[in-house]
């Protein structure tokens, strides 16, 4: 839906308040395209290249968010995805969703898809089987008790993209799915926002589609997500809500 549909949709229902901040000068297009429902069961994996790719059409693309939540961090990036009305998805680790479980509570209200990234951001290649189970049933646990009523998704991020077969055969057996990524920021390195910017692009520009990795825990990120979104938007990508069943 462009700028002028939700405009005189919101004045045929007399929604004057959304209809003039839709049409308010400088106000952000909308970039959504679609929801994208996946299954988790049966061993689903997806994205990444070793895994099946997500079903997304040219110029679609997944944005996701690693290490949050950050308080001083993930709130900017809820107001430029709002924004921009679209949906992202968040991987959260458990220990910090539970110490700021305020604003992890804040990324579901917003309607935001979140999974989760381990319970304190373990690499599995450093951990026996055992320890690799516990990680995930841990952090999902602690996701679950910070967000109190809401959906935790059952969608999985490995660190560092590195998976096992134990963990792997785990995450089947409880009907979590893992997505891996297509498109890496490296936004982690800490380079000015225009420089993971360009970064991004390029590695986009060579696939044109594919799950987007991000950071909420990094500002340079929170500083970045604004122009990004109206350079894609400009360009002709559309971003695709992420949704589980």
């Amino acid at each position: 839906m462009n700028g002028v549909e939700v405009c005189a949709r919101g004045r045929r229902f007399g929604l004057i308040a959304a209809a003039l901040l839709a049409c308010a000068p400088g106000a952000a297009a909308a970039a959504a395209s679609r929801v994208l429902t996946v299954s988790t069961a049966d061993g689903a994996r997806y994205a990444g290249g070793h895994y099946p790719p997500l079903p997304l059409a040219d110029h679609e693309v997944v944005l996701t968010f690693d290490d949050g939540p950050e308080p001083d961090v993930t709130p900017k990036i809820l107001t430029a995805l709002r924004a921009h009305r679209v949906h992202a998805t968040f991987f959260m680790i458990g220990a910090k969703a539970e110490r700021a479980a305020s604003t992890a509570r804040a990324v579901a209200r917003a309607g935001h898809t979140i999974g989760s990234h381990t319970s304190s951001h373990a690499n599995f290649g450093d951990l026996g089987a055992a320890a690799q189970v516990r990680e995930i049933d841990l952090g999902i646990a602690q996701i679950r008790r910070a967000l109190g009523p809401h959906d935790l998704s059952p969608l999985f991020r490995f660190v560092q993209l590195r998976d096992t077969p134990e963990s792997l055969a785990h995450l089947t057996a409880v009907s979590v799915a893992p997505l891996d990524v297509d498109i890496d920021s490296e936004d982690w390195r800490g380079d000015p926002p225009a420089v993971t910017k360009a970064r991004l692009l390029e590695r986009l520009a060579r696939l044109r589609k594919g799950v987007i990795l991000l950071h909420d825990a990094q500002p340079n990120t929170a500083a970045l997500l604004p122009d990004l979104l109206r350079t894609l938007d400009a360009e002709g990508y559309r971003i695709v809500e992420l949704r589980t069943h």
